[in-house]
């Protein structure tokens, strides 16, 4: 749930006041019957907190408290960012430098209309070019004016590499700088070669947590991922396509827990059951899963939002990967072969998840269906030393069975 570049803030407030964690985020409990939403656990101000994924209104924050850690969602309007650290400094004076390049791409970066006509009077041959680099520069530091300028003087906004940087334009500028580039042509569904991300899988894909870095750094940020997102589903963004790896927008926004943007994706119409195809040498499938459910399972960091939102919208709770275990690949390697022959409660069983699989139970996981090797839920979380979890299983076996049985909770307990 944290950056990496561990980003800070203080709690505001008067004395006396206490800020209450949520375990979920606040935007789903709204919609859902949960009283779990609001934790016993509590802030007061001048309480310095590590600041996680931003989401709306909310932050998910880290307290590490004296004797054990604290963490979930917050009111991010209590929350006041400290200075960032010597190294953040650093950065943002080293990316506040000019770039090298052509005159026409360092004058459009900087926002200069002056150097800009110049670069163009001294080379004509520039703007055609790299025009395409210009106008992208522009966009990508929010200077609108110099934007509408480069495409008025005829540059494509599909020409070159502009498939490519649309994307980064979504997910970094402001919506106003998308809209003109769309409004003049720019292709909303296009996607470059390599990886094949198209603008919509570019913004679900970006982390909130960047956007604070950025902040700090002194870089032009898109603080509302979510109104280019709603912005590119107006103008028929296509919410199922994916790119080279199988992965839609929906289970992309999953890795930076973009709960709201993944909401939007699936009233959009995004499938919550896509699969990803585990044939493909490409694929994510068998590390983070096949299905957006197993995928948050795989992402889980403590916040049960995402899992919750993607049971809300029917996600196939009983779904098992149609790859074969692999044992030694399962417990040698490092998340290489999470869900090869998997459900999502086998291996909340493995990680220990008692939350996520207490979850999935509720919604309808069949406790007795099997890893593919045919290791019952029950079982893997003993074989994993998880014996809460084991004992949590077991009573929904005892539902299934309709009758109690006398067998110990693991092989060997008395």
């Amino acid at each position: 749930m944290f950056v990496e570049v561990l980003d800070r803030a203080r709690v505001k407030g008067d004395s006396g006041e206490k800020l209450y964690f949520h375990t979920v985020n606040p935007q789903l409990c709204l919609t859902i019957d949960s009283r779990s939403c609001k934790s016993r656990a509590y802030l007061i101000p001048n309480d310095v907190v590590v600041l996680g994924h931003i989401c709306g209104a909310w932050a998910y924050v880290m307290y590490p408290g004296g004797k054990r850690r604290s963490e979930g969602w917050v009111d991010l309007h209590r929350l006041e960012r400290l200075p960032p650290d010597r190294d953040l400094l650093y950065a943002r004076k080293k990316w506040n430098h000019k770039p090298e390049g052509p005159p026409i791409v360092v004058a459009a970066f900087v926002g200069d209309v002056t150097d800009l006509r110049q670069a163009i009077s001294s080379d004509p041959v520039s703007l055609r070019m790299h025009g395409v680099d210009a106008l992208y520069a522009a966009a990508r530091q929010n200077h609108f004016e110099l934007t509408k300028a480069l495409l008025d003087l005829g540059v494509d906004p599909n020409d070159g590499t502009a498939c490519a940087q649309l994307g980064i334009v979504a997910a970094h500028s402001s919506v106003e700088i998308l809209k003109l580039l769309v409004h003049r042509g720019a292709n909303v569904n296009c996607k470059p070669g390599g990886q094949g991300f198209t603008p919509l899988m570019t913004v679900a894909f970006t982390s909130r947590g960047n956007e604070v870095i950025d902040q700090a750094m002194g870089r032009v940020t898109n603080t509302d991922l979510l109104a280019s997102a709603k912005y590119l589903l107006e103008k028929e963004a296509r919410v199922n396509d994916v790119n080279v790896f199988g992965d839609s927008a929906l289970s992309l926004s999953i890795q930076w827990n973009n709960v709201d943007i993944a909401n939007l994706l699936l009233k959009g119409g995004a499938d919550v059951n896509n699969y990803v195809d585990g044939s493909n040498s490409n694929s994510s499938g068998e590390q983070r899963g096949h299905t957006a459910l197993m995928s948050s399972v795989f992402w889980f960091r403590g916040d049960p939002t995402m899992i919750m939102l993607l049971l809300k919208h029917g996600a196939d709770v009983n779904y098992r990967s149609k790859l074969s275990y692999d044992e030694e690949c399962d417990r040698t390697t490092s998340g290489k072969c999470t869900f090869r022959g998997q459900t999502a409660l086998t291996r909340a069983a493995t990680e220990g998840y008692y939350t996520v699989a207490k979850m999935l139970l509720e919604n309808g996981a069949d406790p007795l269906l099997p890893r593919e090797d045919g290791r019952i839920p029950r079982l893997v979380a003993c074989d994993w030393k998880h014996i809460e979890v084991a004992k949590l299983i077991k009573k929904y076996e005892d539902k299934v069975l309709a009758k109690s049985e006398s067998a110990a909770i693991c092989p060997g307990d008395q």
